[in-house]
């Protein structure tokens, strides 16, 4: 296991995230990378077999790429959900009624 390795598979998995468009995309990247047979699960899953100076190394770096990688898509998500909001405000029926004037002087 390398290092250089697990950092630029989370820079890779960062700069995916941030590109991604839709939700069913961050969900695909979400399983890409953290499901249960993702790349960075697979690293973590891989730390047993290793030596004990190894593990604690390695098991730092991947528990951090986790982090962050999940740390993106949650901020991700949370901008995808502020851009739904805002085109619901923005959103104007055409066919609803139109408002009625007051009645009286």
């Amino acid at each position: 296991m390398d290092i250089n390795k697990i950092q630029n598979l989370k820079n890779q998995a960062i700069s995916s995230i941030l590109e991604a468009k839709s939700d069913k995309e961050l969900e695909r990247l979400r399983i890409a990378y953290l499901g249960r047979k993702g790349k960075i699960t697979q690293i973590l899953k891989g730390i047993p077999s290793l030596g004990p100076s190894e593990r604690k190394e390695i098991g730092q770096i991947a528990n951090d790429a986790k982090k962050a990688v999940e740390q993106a898509l949650a901020d991700a998500k949370k901008a995808e959900t502020v851009k739904k909001i805002d085109l619901d405000k923005d959103w104007i029926d055409i066919t609803a009624p139109g408002k009625k004037p007051p009645l009286g002087h």
